[in-house]
């Protein structure tokens, strides 16, 4: 079975909130319950996402062998910007979890996927506010249906994506911890916490790594795919994720008036400090430079030659030339494809089949770093 009929069974199968043993397959899916800890980011001064029920109360998806009662070991997958399924990444689980026999762990970053209301991605409701945009803003090319929800709120408030980045890094390190203490129906005290990052979660887990006073993370492994680069290079102007005056703003909010922004809550400084020092490329570079350094072989990356949205030179002023040029690698796929979309699955036969190859190809070497 290839990529795109294994992804269409999966897609078939998986139903949010209901475990599921899947067929043809060694894996099973098991959700469990999550409360927000990192709510008290959303203080009531921000407005309405305090109000949003599906943020604070939701369920994640568990990967994980069908013959095992405890997991040697625990991937966090962590997904992209503006991601309202977890469609795309249902094949990447299931091989990793395969490939290494451990638990492969989707926890949704905040307001996204299943911690967004549905209204989110109903086109009815969707659309007058997409008219109102174009009334405002000019109609353009990179307005979408698909990016109007997020477009609308960073354009309303450019300071939601270092909260909502805060709340999620709070909510991934109390389940860490919570992993590590053995009080996860799945794993025994100490498990190792391993990292599969794409795209916007790569992102999200290097501030992790570099704020981590506790040290929970310090023997944990990153592969990093389509991600990596500080926010400075990134483009996140796309039709899957927001709309050319969006991003426009959010570059403009903090390159030049987040570190002013007196509303920033400066109480978790370490955090702070670490999001800072993604900006851009000569923020605590030093000190970032030597981290990635001394992180040493528990660091991957994998780039792609065509991505728009994370090119590779934002890589490499993110981790510095030394660990660039010892843990990083550029590659290319012999088929249309995008940063949204390294693998996609409806073209022709040949296509598949080189879709197929190359996602082995990236997979398989994922697999073969997270498993040791």
């Amino acid at each position: 079975m290839n990529l795109a009929q294994r992804q269409e069974e999966l897609q078939r199968q998986f139903k949010l909130g209901i475990d599921t043993k899947l067929e043809n397959s060694a894996v099973e899916i098991l959700f469990f319950p999550f409360t927000s800890i990192g709510e008290k980011i959303l203080d009531t001064s921000y407005g309405l996402d305090y109000s949003i029920p599906e943020n604070r109360e939701f369920v994640y998806p568990v990967f994980k062998l069908k013959k095992q009662h405890k997991c040697p070991g625990a991937i966090f997958l962590m997904h992209g910007l503006n991601e309202r399924s977890w469609n795309k990444y249902l094949c990447w689980a299931e091989y990793l979890c395969m490939h290494t026999g451990k638990a492969v762990i989707l926890l949704p970053i905040a307001f996204h996927i299943n911690r967004s209301p549905l209204s989110w991605i109903n086109p009815r409701l969707i659309t007058p506010i997409l008219e109102k945009r174009r009334t405002i803003l000019g109609k353009e090319q990179s307005q979408s249906i698909a990016n109007t929800i997020l477009s609308e709120r960073l354009s309303e408030d450019p300071g939601r994506f270092y909260r909502s980045g805060i709340q999620s890094l709070c909510d991934l390190t109390g389940l860490v911890r919570q992993i590590k203490a053995g009080r996860h129906p799945l794993f025994l005290p100490e498990t190792g916490v391993d990292f599969f990052a794409y795209s916007i979660g790569a992102f999200l887990i290097q501030i992790a790594l570099l704020s981590d006073k506790e040290a929970l993370l310090k023997d944990s492994r990153l592969f990093v795919f389509c991600g990596g680069s500080v926010f400075k290079q990134m483009n996140g102007t796309s039709r899957l994720i927001m709309d050319n005056a969006t991003y426009n703003k959010l570059c403009d909010y903090y390159l030049n008036h987040f570190e002013s922004d007196n509303r920033i809550d400066r109480s978790s400084d370490a955090s702070l400090i670490a999001f800072n020092s993604m900006i851009e490329k000569d923020r605590s570079a030093k000190e970032r430079y030597q981290f990635f350094n001394e992180m040493g072989n528990n660091i991957q990356v994998m780039a792609l030659k065509k991505d728009k949205v994370m090119p590779y030179d934002g890589i490499v002023e993110a981790l510095g030339q030394e660990c660039a040029q010892n843990h990083s690698s550029l590659i290319d796929f012999p088929y249309e494809y995008s940063h949204e979309q390294p693998f996609p699955l409806k073209g022709s036969k040949e296509q598949n089949d080189l879709v197929n190859f190359c996602f082995n190809g990236v997979f398989s070497q994922a697999a073969a770093f997270l498993s040791k």
